[in-house]
């Protein structure tokens, strides 16, 4: 596929998913693309969370806006973290 057909050894020894790809090219580059589209969409949400012995010192959804310094350690104080 990128390194020509000697990397997965000659044209009688290679797996049937390597064949499969090469006969449907297009199929794999609309699989790729829309699968990175999925994952892009996902990692937009704008969340931003920050998470101290399965508690909750901050969550950007919640407040609509990144923590300050003095928020998180505030935070982590009040869930038991001593600096």
């Amino acid at each position: 596929m990128f390194f020509g057909d000697s990397l997965m050894g000659g044209p009688n020894s290679q797996p049937e998913w390597y064949k499969m790809i090469l006969a449907n090219k297009m199929a794999l580059f609309f699989f790729v693309y829309i699968a990175n589209a999925i994952a892009q969409n996902a990692a937009q949400t704008g969340a931003f969370e920050i998470v101290h012995n399965g508690k909750v010192v901050f969550s950007k959804l919640e407040n609509g806006q990144l923590p300050r310094l003095e928020e998180i350690v505030n935070g982590l104080r009040r869930n038991g973290l001593t600096m």
